[in-house]
């Protein structure tokens, strides 16, 4: 029988009327396989996750197949965001075997958990031939399977970190791996390579910063950052971005909505209107703000995890036009609409529908907000894609670190407000008996990613508000982190912790993807604290981190660039600016919005008896500033226009 209806995870209860046997991941799963020796399909994916939905509807609902897969397979459904750790072990096995990898992942095992087989989407046909030769190889070859499946688990549990590198070589690294990626470019369109074509904030953010290495570098960053929110990748009325375009243009996305690459490039195009000031940029981050608190945020300050691409069956319809309907709407002023969107009668994409992405070089009319404002109330009418309400640690913390950002580098007093409110649910709701849940109300304590993520972001939440409890708190996590995660001959740390359940293989997460890896960002997020807390130990951890990833940095940065983030503030240090007094929060908001790298900003009115505040007191009534860098400082500047001059910003 299906055993997926009470489980608190979307992703599986969607699949509970599916005519498989369909089991959560656990021991009673196991247990059958090994009574009944019989292989283990295990099946993962994510509840807004568009292949998953195709395969669902063409396989595991079909009555025939699932009846072959019942009788000869124990069948684990696995929610990847609910479970990153079992999912990243058979990801690798998969792609070690040469076959891929996405979602849906489908991986054959042994009753013990060893893979053998895998792939993703697989068609009817070729799937019930591939359970048909899995069930005749186990009748016949199974031994054979078992020592290929033996052979697997032994690779899986290698561990590739090679022996740290000098860091004096860094910056001949950055600059062979920056012209990598910039050979790589397209200037046309902006992003690297081809389709289909995913956002990469994190490369962007690193970009932005790496003009000492490369001029070109801001350029490309900019230039990708613009046309993304022209394109059909941005929802132009209801703010936010989509998962990513299966063109290279950005033009026809795949229509899921996530958290966390939203919550990225809520903090890249902060960076980016740091860096500009254009309109273009403060428009997005206010429509993607709208979004966010409108759809995405719980009463009680949590973000939700995703919205899917499908409605009705069909997907992006929530999202696209007839263009008689987008007429009815706009009526007079549909001409102008027509030639900004390229609309077309007979649609601009599938099923007679038109994406409303910019043509390029067109502009919206004049009265755009009026239209954007009649059409989002029109589509509001619409049957909605399914929300998954699902609160994840790791991608909340991106959302908070972002949203922190566009309070510090954009001003924006509403993302600020909203970053308060999630950190306070952290707080409340997923710390817990000093450690941080992976998800609120479930046992199983979070992944390094979960703690990496909340040590960065509460970092830059004290930045943002000089409030000691977000320091002292991030402090606290980085502690658990490093002794729970720790491995006691590498630098790097686990990705799980050292009593979570063993799986095949305890791994290391150290390569960047769209979210970067998990090691990376706990090495920024020590570095920062090492700033502000005077920690010594933090900071030799975070370099140390980084030159254990120096012989990795040879080779490109398309997969490195969070280090590489890392990496500039080792090769051109990083100043910390320390600003004490009644318009100390007036000084920080100057310097922080300027064109530059960002720096450690923090403003008090008050002294605070935390490791940058050492030592520095002021008169009443005298605000004063110190820059300090490695907690080596100047002597004191009182005033803001000395303030810029020692900082090179006037």
């Amino acid at each position: 029988m299906n055993r997926l209806a009470s489980e608190p995870s979307l992703y599986l209860r969607q699949h509970a009327h599916n005519p498989v046997h369909w089991q959560p991941w656990g021991a009673a799963a196991w247990a059958e396989a090994q009574e009944r020796n019989v292989p283990v399909l295990i099946s993962i994916g994510y509840s807004s996750c568009h292949w998953c939905h195709v395969m669902e509807r063409e396989v595991f609902e079909n009555e025939a197949l699932a009846h072959t897969m019942n009788q000869g397979l124990v069948c684990i459904k696995v929610d990847r965001e609910e479970r990153p750790d079992v999912d990243m072990i058979y990801m690798e096995a998969v792609q070690r075997m040469g076959l891929g990898g996405g979602w849906p992942l489908n991986v054959f095992c042994t009753p013990e958990g060893e893979p053998f087989y895998g792939g993703t989407y697989f068609p009817p046909a070729n799937w019930a031939q591939v359970v048909r030769e899995i069930g005749r190889a186990w009748q016949a070859h199974e031994g054979e399977l078992r020592q290929t499946a033996a052979e697997f688990r032994a690779t899986l549990q290698e561990q590739a970190e090679r022996p740290a590198a000098d860091l004096a070589a860094l910056q001949e690294h950055l600059k062979t791996g920056l012209r990598g990626i910039l050979a790589d470019a397209d200037w046309q369109q902006g992003g690297v390579g081809g389709a289909p074509k995913f956002p990469l904030p994190g490369l962007y953010a690193f970009l932005l910063q790496a003009e000492r290495l490369n001029p070109k570098a801001p350029e490309l960053a900019l230039l990708t950052l613009r046309r993304m929110a022209q394109s059909g990748l941005y929802d132009v009325l209801g703010g936010g971005f989509f998962r990513y375009s299966t063109d290279a243009e950005w033009f026809a996305p795949h229509f899921e909505k996530m958290l966390y690459d939203n919550a990225q490039l809520v903090g890249c195009y902060a960076l980016a209107y740091k860096a500009t000031g254009e309109p273009l940029i403060a428009h997005v981050l206010q429509e993607t703000l709208e979004w966010l608190r409108r759809e995405m945020t719980s009463p009680q300050g949590a973000f939700y995890g995703s919205i899917d691409a499908d409605s009705e069956g069909e997907e992006g319809k929530f999202y696209t036009w007839p263009a008689a309907e987008v007429q009815a709407v706009a009526g007079e002023a549909f001409a102008p609409l027509q030639a900004a969107f390229a609309l077309a009668e007979a649609g601009n994409w599938e099923h007679g529908r038109n994406i409303l992405a910019m043509a390029q070089g067109a502009a919206l009319p004049d009265d755009w907000p009026g239209l954007r404002q009649a059409l989002f109330a029109h589509r509001e009418g619409r049957v909605r894609p399914v929300l998954d309400q699902k609160v994840l640690a790791g991608w909340n913390g991106l959302m908070t670190l972002g949203l922190a950002q566009a309070y510090r580098f954009a001003g924006m007093e509403d993302a600020l407000a909203l970053a308060l409110g999630n950190a306070r649910y952290m707080e409340t709701k997923l710390w817990q008996g000093g450690r941080l849940l992976h998800q609120p109300d479930l046992p199983h304590e979070g992944y390094l990613d979960d703690y990496a993520a909340w040590v960065l972001a509460l970092a830059e939440l004290y930045q943002a508000t000089a409030d000691a409890q977000w320091l002292h708190l991030a402090d606290v996590l980085a502690q658990r982190a490093l002794a729970a995660f720790g491995d006691a001959g590498s630098a790097l740390c686990y990705y799980t912790a050292a009593d979570a359940e063993e799986l095949l293989a305890r791994k290391k997460e150290t390569t960047d993807s769209v979210i970067p890896s998990s090691n990376a960002l706990l090495a920024q997020g020590l570095a920062t604290l090492g700033a502000l807390l005077e920690h010594d130990a933090y900071r030799a951890r975070a370099t140390a981190m980084l030159q254990a990833q120096v012989p990795w940095l040879q080779r490109g940065l398309r997969y490195g660039f969070a280090w590489g983030s890392l990496a500039l503030d080792h090769l051109y240090g990083r100043p910390e600016v320390a600003i004490l007094g009644p318009e100390a929060q007036a000084w920080a908001a100057q310097i922080n919005r300027q064109p530059g790298r960002p720096m450690v900003v923090v403003a008090s009115a008050q002294a605070q008896a935390v490791g940058i505040w050492a030592g520095k007191q002021t008169q009443e009534g005298q605000t004063a500033a110190w820059v300090c860098t490695q907690g080596s400082c100047l002597p004191p500047v009182f005033s803001l226009q000395a303030l810029l001059e020692v900082l090179h910003l006037s």
